[in-house]
């Protein structure tokens, strides 16, 4: 690697807090190495390190030299899902963090059906219900995936992981909660006085509708018909 090019900087994982460095493979594509802690050594000596490599390898990483391990395929499926599932983030991470924690040093690859179906076991363990364990059965398989649709794993990871089913009523000890209840229109006319304008518009609309609160966010005025007589 020729002193003139710009060697890549290490950059700050706001979500994570960890250092990452954004490397160049043979293949032209891209990929980031965690380092760890920001700011700490060991991310520094990390960060030294894949200099000296990118210097010995005309400014590209070999990949065979280090497998991607599944809190790095983790932490990058995190800065695309804050871009791109805003929404479900909280129910991502949720999933991905059990995940972490045993599995999180193992190569990628690694990670198959008797793995999921242990971290299946981990949220039953802590108290999830049955509907909880299965979105967050849903999210890994989401986040597999990506990983696979980013050329990170071989697809055939994660046709072994489709094969792990959700719980079935009434054949597992996870908890089934009780169902959501409509709401005390009494309680509904003491509360709207006290919201703002919009909310207060849109918790009218839903009582008289039964539509969705994120229905009625996105519905636009041009949406409605207003003919006639009200």
């Amino acid at each position: 690697m020729s002193h003139s090019l710009k060697n890549p900087s290490l950059r700050n994982h706001v979500a994570s807090g960890r250092a990452v460095v954004t490397v160049k493979l043979r293949d032209a594509s891209r990929r980031d190495f965690y380092c760890g802690v920001y700011g700490s050594a060991a991310a520094r000596n990390e960060y030294k390190r894949i200099l000296e490599v990118l210097l010995a390898n005309d400014g590209v990483y070999p990949t065979a030299n280090r497998e991607l391990t599944i809190v790095e395929a983790l932490l990058a499926y995190d800065d695309f899902a804050v871009q791109s599932a805003r929404r479900e983030l909280h129910t991502i991470r949720k999933a991905i963090k059990s995940i972490r924690e045993l599995y999180g040093s193992e190569p990628t690859h690694s990670f198959g059906p008797k793995a999921l179906k242990l971290v299946q076991q981990k949220w039953i363990d802590d108290g999830l219900s049955r509907k909880g364990c299965n979105r967050l059965l849903s999210a890994v398989k989401r986040y597999w995936r990506w990983i696979v649709s980013e050329e990170l794993i071989p697809a055939e990871n994660l046709a072994a992981l489709q094969a792990v089913e959700g719980l079935w009523m009434g054949k597992t000890v996870a908890p089934e909660l009780p169902p959501v209840r409509p709401a005390n229109p009494d309680d509904l006319e003491k509360v709207i006085p006290h919201r703002l304008p919009l909310v207060a518009a849109v918790v009218k609309l839903q009582s008289l509708t039964g539509a969705r609160c994120g229905e009625l966010l996105c519905l636009k005025a041009a949406e409605l018909d207003r003919t006639g007589t009200i």
